[in-house]
């Protein structure tokens, strides 16, 4: 239990590190995903809006 104690606040360390940096880069893929489809959905219905 204690090399447990004494390991985990390097692990939670590097693992909370690599999980940001993956949560980072997921949440810009997501945002910049939703900015596209949010400007497609735009451009797709403004002719329809136009007839």
């Amino acid at each position: 239990m204690t090399t447990a104690l004494v390991v985990t606040p390097a692990l939670v360390n590097s693992a909370s590190a690599v999980g940001l940096e993956a949560a980072g880069r997921r949440a810009s893929e997501v945002f910049l995903g939703s900015l596209m489809a949010l400007l497609m959905a735009h451009l797709f219905s403004q002719p329809v809006g136009r007839r």
